[in-house]
């Protein structure tokens, strides 16, 4: 079973170049890519709960830091 992933990075170059590198690996599966933590919140809405997010800590609109803690205090992790 592939592990799934999530890159948040408002640096699209950056997140796109680690989107194809993750996507080269079998074990993984990229769910998508987003540019803020706020962009992050409307897309896990509609998409599953990824197992890993990669999360640049300096981003505009909502910070990795932010990002972080509404992740611990919004998802139900098993």
């Amino acid at each position: 079973m592939k592990k799934t992933i999530v890159v948040i990075d408002d640096h699209v170059l950056i997140a796109n170049a680690l989107s194809s590198i993750i996507t080269n690996f079998e074990a993984f599966e990229v769910l998508y890519v987003c540019e803020n933590g706020l962009e992050f919140q409307e897309k896990i809405k509609e998409h599953p709960i990824p197992d890993i997010v990669l999360l640049d800590i300096s981003m505009p609109i909502m910070d990795g830091f932010e990002t972080a803690k509404w992740l611990k205090k919004s998802i139900q992790i098993h």
